[in-house]
């Protein structure tokens, strides 16, 4: 009796360290296929429509930099307000922006792309030569 029940649990445990390791195996290609098959989640903004908002918030952190408000709480409140234009400007919302923001960020040279195009539109509207100029 106690040689069947030995065999019984020998047979259970060699069983049990198969199914282990093949749901350990299993595991490790479903999560190694589900990161390297990233998709794209629904709503995203278009890179170049990323690249021009964040243009244009660099813009307004400038002038906003440029009003000198004495509180700190102030300019915060200035630029969420100016921001929230940028957004009706590109049909956009603030959640859309953000889930666009982190989705890009988690692919690290589709970001570097497009904060060179952010770059490129800055720079054909702020000319190098007129940042040196003082308003008269």
């Amino acid at each position: 009796m106690s040689f069947q029940i030995y065999t019984l649990c020998k047979f259970v445990m060699k069983n049990i360290s198969i199914l282990r390791n093949l749901g350990i195996k299993l595991a490790i290609i479903l999560l190694t296929l589900g990161y390297g098959c990233k998709s794209k989640p629904k709503g995203l903004l278009s890179e170049d429509k990323m690249a021009s908002i964040i243009a244009e918030q660099k813009l307004l952190e400038a002038k906003v930099d440029q009003l000198y408000l004495r509180n700190i709480d102030s300019s915060r409140m200035v630029y969420s307000h100016l921001e929230q234009k940028i957004f009706k400007d590109h049909k956009t919302d603030s959640s859309a922006y953000n889930k666009s923001y982190n989705f890009y960020l988690s692919q690290k040279q589709t970001m570097v792309d497009i904060l060179s195009e952010a770059e490129k539109i800055l720079d054909k509207k702020t000319p190098v030569d007129s940042l040196s100029k003082k308003p008269e």
